[in-house]
């Protein structure tokens, strides 16, 4: 039996969820009397200053669930596809 080494890319989806404290007060400052959705509070998250130390803090904390996996390339070795 003869073998063939090929390369093979995987791409791994990741979730990590954990429970993060906000201040309240500014939240619903920041909604202006808007519509409190999970979307504005996403983008309430975004914006803020510290959203480096949040992502920290939830990857570091949270809980994982691997979400999606598979193969997207695959070529010869050497780089030929």
């Amino acid at each position: 039996m003869s073998a063939r080494k090929v390369n093979v890319t995987v791409v791994r989806s990741v979730e990590h969820t954990a429970e993060v404290a906000i201040d309240e007060a500014e939240y619903l400052g920041w909604l202006d009397g808007d519509e409190d959705t999970p979307e504005a509070l996403r983008e309430f998250l975004e914006a803020g200053s510290d959203v480096d130390d949040i992502i920290r803090d939830v990857v570091e904390l949270g809980a994982v669930a691997v979400i999606d996996s598979g193969l997207v390339r695959a070529s010869t070795v050497g780089g030929a596809s």
